[in-house]
């Protein structure tokens, strides 16, 4: 055939060619298409790091403005700081503003008072502040091996203040002392040392004082819950009284699972007849039973507050 009226290889592969080929316009737009949410993204992120950017920068500069200067302190009182006190301890500087307080100093202040744990700001713009202070929770009351002197002691291992306790004719201190904790809700904490020395907002590290903390971290929660107090002449004679009224002598915070253990199923076993308990060698426990089948709280359960 020939070349003019027959078929033309040439053309007809370059149209196969440009019918095979992807259309390029197409596959850009579609590309575009798919990274506009990454590019609206990267946009968004740089606007919003822009604002805070500028936010910051408007904070700093008005912190060292009188803009929002503190003009007046409040202050909410509590079990044992009027509202004065704590504005007067606060001492807040003058020429402070609500943002640059310096709230940290301002805290160590208020902590001068050994009843004050943590405290909260809250700012009143355009130019007052008000000082919520949250006081100490107390875990016991300690009363010295003298059987004088009692002493509160936080939550957090800082002694707070002396208890006056008032001890009427024909009672005994551990007694009244005792009936106050109870009235309270905590610890009582007897027989201590001479060599301990309890100062206002400093925290105790004497031995038999740790012990009890301890022992107060080992125990479970039910047995936390029998304890009424803790007796600490030294640290090998720990004891402890249920409010069974059952003495347990622990001796130094050691196996404190195992004691636990040992008690519990003593006291199981011997249901409303124990008296006793030694658990300083937990693997040889022994204790001490009555025949009857109704053991009273001893005097050391409960006390007789004033």
């Amino acid at each position: 055939m020939g070349a003019r009226g027959g078929l033309h290889p040439k053309r007809d592969r370059r149209s196969a060619r440009r019918e095979l080929t992807p259309d390029r316009r197409g596959s850009g737009a579609e590309r575009s298409q798919r990274y506009l949410p990454i590019r609206r993204l990267i946009i968004g992120t740089i606007v919003i790091a822009s604002l805070a950017l500028v936010g910051l920068l408007a904070v700093l500069i008005l912190s060292y403005t009188p803009v929002f200067t503190i003009t007046g302190v409040d202050a909410d009182a509590t079990a044992h700081m009027d509202s004065d006190s704590i504005v007067r301890l606060a001492a807040v500087d003058d020429g402070a503003t609500l943002l640059n307080l310096d709230e940290s100093k301002v805290t160590n202040n208020l902590r001068k008072n050994p009843w004050v744990g943590s405290v909260e700001y809250v700012r009143e713009f355009p130019d007052r502040l008000r000082i919520v202070v949250y006081e100490r929770d107390i875990e016991a009351i300690v009363v010295m091996g003298t059987g004088s002197v009692a002493w509160c002691l936080g939550a957090d291992g800082v002694w707070v203040e002396p208890y006056p306790i008032d001890v009427p004719d024909g009672s005994s201190m551990g007694d009244v002392a005792l009936g106050e904790a109870q009235s309270l809700g905590v610890l009582l904490i007897t027989d201590v040392p001479a060599s301990v020395s309890p100062v206002a907002g400093t925290t105790a590290t004497d031995s038999v004082i740790t012990a009890v903390s301890s022992y107060r971290n080992g125990f479970s929660s039910a047995m936390n819950a029998q304890v009424v107090s803790y007796s600490v002449p030294s640290l090998d004679s720990i004891a402890c009284t249920l409010s069974s009224g059952v003495e347990v002598s622990l001796g130094a915070p050691t196996d404190i699972e195992a004691k636990e253990t040992a008690v519990g199923a003593i006291l199981a076993a011997h249901e409303n007849k124990v008296t006793y308990i030694n658990v300083r060698v937990p693997s040889s426990p022994t204790y001490r039973a009555i025949a009857s089948d109704d053991v009273q709280a001893g005097t050391g359960a409960t006390g007789s507050a004033t």
